[in-house]
């Protein structure tokens, strides 16, 4: 490595990053002439953050992605960013929540939307197996503080309005 300058810098989010530059006795001259990433710890920091009483990577309400870019934050449908300006403060709900104080229910102005591939580890409250994804639809709408069913292969976990580590 005495070919080359070294750094690593530790990211807001947490992600540590180490950096070469060619230094100009390299023998190596098809290198570009700029600082890039020869690696980086954690390797997906969506996954890696997995804190029970926190909202993750991104924040609470929130979808943490990774590619080949590295980590974004998005927030699910019916959700918006807390501060745009912020992406990791986490996302807030655009509705009105179910009220348990109503009398008649309210399961009429809620749907389900499908998302593949999609989970909130650690967040259950509430968890049944042996169990159609009917029901599990059905036991969340009745369910006042259910704000996600997440269902895989037969089994239910229900979690409250903040999801975290998403």
């Amino acid at each position: 490595m005495q070919d080359f300058y070294q750094r690593a810098t530790l990211e807001y989010n947490g992600v540590l990053r180490y950096h070469v530059y060619p230094n100009r006795s390299s023998s190596n001259m098809r290198l570009p002439r700029a600082w890039s990433t020869s690696s980086y710890i954690p390797s997906n920091i969506c996954a890696s953050i997995s804190e029970e009483t926190g909202g993750g990577a991104c924040g609470f309400n929130s979808l943490c992605r990774h590619d080949d870019q590295g980590p974004s934050c998005h927030c699910p449908n019916g959700y918006s960013f807390i501060d745009p300006n912020d992406v990791l403060k986490g996302c807030k709900q655009d509705f009105v929540s179910q009220s348990c104080d109503k009398t008649s229910q309210e399961t009429d102005n809620f749907h389900f939307e499908a998302m593949q591939n999609t989970d909130w580890p650690n967040s259950d409250y509430d968890h049944f197996q042996e169990v159609s994804e009917d029901w599990c639809r059905q036991e969340c709408l009745g369910d006042y503080f259910c704000g996600v069913a997440i269902f895989k292969t037969n089994k239910l976990g229900r979690r409250e309005f903040h999801f975290r580590t998403g």
